[in-house]
């Protein structure tokens, strides 16, 4: 009688020796079935989706890329607004519809000076909203709640949250930087003061900060350094011509904007967040300044 061998098959003595390959395969292929069965049942959903995730992440990756250098394509330009003969800083900051405006007055700042501080602490900085739109985006807070402090509305009651914001950590670290902020910036009050940097290849997707209705020039966006082939560009309103050597300007965050940072450097800028205080006629003098100097060098007179 013929013993009954493992796995249930059936093995005369004779044909063992020249089948034990061939039943260690069948064994094989039979457990490594039920196995995958079993996972599948067990975790095929969870594989699935994860396949399906991954999929989806290169797809929105890659669907990221072209809706960038589509719009860069587009409004990669670079355009002159019309001044006007006189200044009127209410026209100006709530009028005009410029999406950005040339500070020229603040020009000949210790920027490179303040370039260096930032840069010196770039391995502090954090990761600044990778899980949404922008890549290789990083920011360090000066002026805020904490070294991270995100966009306040998340904190509560603003007027409470305004209350506490002080100078962070960094700020000590940044001596020739605070001191522009505290005896050169025209506004008794700030708010949030951040060092924004963009690492090489890294981008920011065309988005808005505010609602269309409340359109005004109000946040000053001042670059530390600017690569050349690193561009900021407003929907309709073309490239923002920030220079490389260091320049402020005050920005309408309620139109769409985008930036891409195709150089192999890392750019650095400081965003300002303030209110005026007692210091209005301080920024008015400022305003009038950048205006007429602004305007006599669109003329060609400087």
């Amino acid at each position: 009688m013929c013993p009954k061998g493992i796995f249930g098959l059936t093995v005369m003595p004779s044909m063992f020796r020249e089948q034990l390959p061939h039943i260690a395969l069948q064994w094989l292929v039979k457990s490594t079935t039920n196995v995958l069965r079993y996972c599948f049942r067990k975790y095929g959903i969870i594989v699935f989706t994860a396949i399906i995730r991954a999929y989806n992440g290169v797809w929105q990756v890659n669907m990221s890329m072209q809706e960038l250098e589509k719009y860069h394509n587009e409004h990669g330009i670079l355009k002159q607004e019309l001044y006007p003969d006189t200044f009127d800083p209410k026209w100006l900051v709530t009028e005009s519809g410029w999406g950005y405006f040339h500070l020229s007055a603040l020009d000949n700042q210790p920027w490179k000076e303040m370039h260096k501080e930032a840069e010196a602490l770039a391995d502090k900085f954090h990761s600044h909203r990778e899980d949404s739109y922008g890549k290789g985006w990083k920011s360090l807070t000066l002026h805020g709640l904490n070294e991270d402090t995100q966009s306040l509305s998340q904190y509560g009651e603003r007027d409470k949250v305004l209350k506490e914001l002080d100078w962070t950590w960094v700020a000590d670290e940044c001596p020739i930087t605070k001191k522009f902020l505290t005896d050169v910036w025209p506004a008794e009050f700030l708010n949030r003061v951040r060092f924004m940097l963009l690492e090489p290849g890294g981008y920011i997707l065309p988005h808005q900060d505010r609602k269309d209705e409340e359109k005004r020039l109000s946040v000053c966006n001042i670059s530390l350094n600017n690569p050349e082939d690193c561009t900021f560009i407003f929907k309709d309103k073309g490239i923002v011509p920030f220079k490389d050597s260091g320049s402020a300007f005050l920005m309408d965050i309620s139109n769409v904007h985008s930036v891409w940072n195709r150089s192999d450097k890392p750019r650095i800028h400081m965003i300002i967040h303030y209110e005026l205080g007692r210091r209005t006629r301080d920024m008015f003098y400022t305003l009038r300044k950048s205006f007429y100097t602004n305007r006599r060098t669109l003329d060609g007179l400087e």
